[in-house]
């Protein structure tokens, strides 16, 4: 039986994560599909520390987009950490699986 609230936490933030919400889905989505388009146009040359910060301004971006306004704030700091970019979008992928599988097992 799938849980009614997935309250996700990540440092300073906190948000019910539902990917069965379809207003939610569709603004993940755009998000998701505008940082890919922003990343395609991210500098591949320069320094490592250009190239890092260019790429994590995309996910910043998505973040800000998906979540609201405040949310790189609360999930980062002032940190430009490819790392912790990784390590949320790992976070973020898997609970999209996870309750992709519930849903999956509540239709069959």
């Amino acid at each position: 039986m799938m849980e009614e609230t997935i309250m996700w936490r990540y440092n300073n933030f906190e948000c019910d994560l539902d990917f069965t919400d379809a207003d939610f889905m569709e603004r993940f989505e755009n998000a998701y599909f505008n940082m890919v388009d922003q990343q395609k146009k991210a500098p591949k040359a320069g320094t490592s520390s250009e190239i890092s910060r260019a790429w994590c301004q995309t996910f910043f971006e998505f973040v800000e987009s998906a979540f609201g306004p405040g949310t790189k704030e609360k999930m980062f700091g002032n940190r430009v950490s490819v790392r912790l970019c990784v390590e949320v979008s790992e976070q973020l992928y898997s609970e999209y699986i996870r309750q992709k599988h519930e849903i999956n097992e509540i239709k069959n």
